[in-house]
């Protein structure tokens, strides 16, 4: 199965809107409320992904690129290898681009996530937090049977959530809603929506959890 991290919504494709908060303290906070939970949760995380997307003129972007290669190669991370890095550009216009960072890894620890943090601080990333978007996914594997609904009614006294659309399909439970927690949100009419959550219950007991913020797109 292949997990991609894009600006479209399970539920309502033609939502790609994301209303965010002005400052890198909000924008981090949100992934770090995912991260703490996760991490809080104990589940035994085997993907995890912070995608950042900022659109503008061609040559403000290739030069913020310029400067973020630069660092990348000069700040050296990959501190034992715990996670990766890719930047890259995309068209979008005859007059503007689009510039993606992402950072992912295959484990998730406190360790690992304080080197991310500091990573964020070391590169500059600013105008991503200020006037871009940013992608937190979380995937876990749960071992033994498990309860979509009893899982879902957990998360969701957790976050305090507002479910607001699910998707029930054999083995697959996808559901999302709104959280106060999580300063990002996509308008959906006259709501909003912030998390989403996958459930895939696997027929040899090794069950898949995925929790992004604001939102994910799983292709199986």
């Amino acid at each position: 199965m292949r997990f991609l991290f894009v600006l479209l919504s399970v539920v309502l494709l033609s939502q790609v809107i994301i209303y965010q908060s002005s400052n890198q303290a909000a924008t981090t906070s949100d992934f770090e409320v995912l991260a703490d939970y996760v991490i809080e949760q104990d589940w035994d995380v085997h993907s995890f992904n912070v995608t950042m997307k900022l659109n503008g003129e061609k040559s403000e972007i290739l030069s913020l690129k310029k400067v973020l290669n630069n660092e990348i190669k000069v700040k050296h991370p990959h501190k034992g290898g715990v996670y990766d890095e890719t930047l890259y550009t995309v068209e979008v216009s005859h007059n503007t681009m689009q510039l993606v960072y992402r950072i992912s890894g295959e484990q998730w620890s406190e360790r690992i996530y304080a080197e991310v943090l500091d990573r964020f601080d070391e590169l500059s990333l600013n105008q991503f937090f200020e006037n871009g978007k940013v992608y937190s996914c979380f995937q876990s594997y749960l071992s033994g049977i498990i309860d979509s609904n009893l899982l879902l009614n957990d998360i969701k006294d957790d976050f305090q959530l507002e479910l607001k659309n699910k998707m029930i399909e054999e083995q697959l439970s996808v559901f999302s809603g709104y959280t106060n927690q999580i300063e990002e949100y996509v308008p959906l009419e006259d709501e909003k929506m912030n998390i989403q959550l996958a459930i895939r219950e696997e027929d040899h007991g090794k069950n898949t959890i995925t929790i992004g913020t604001p939102i994910l797109l799983i292709e199986y």
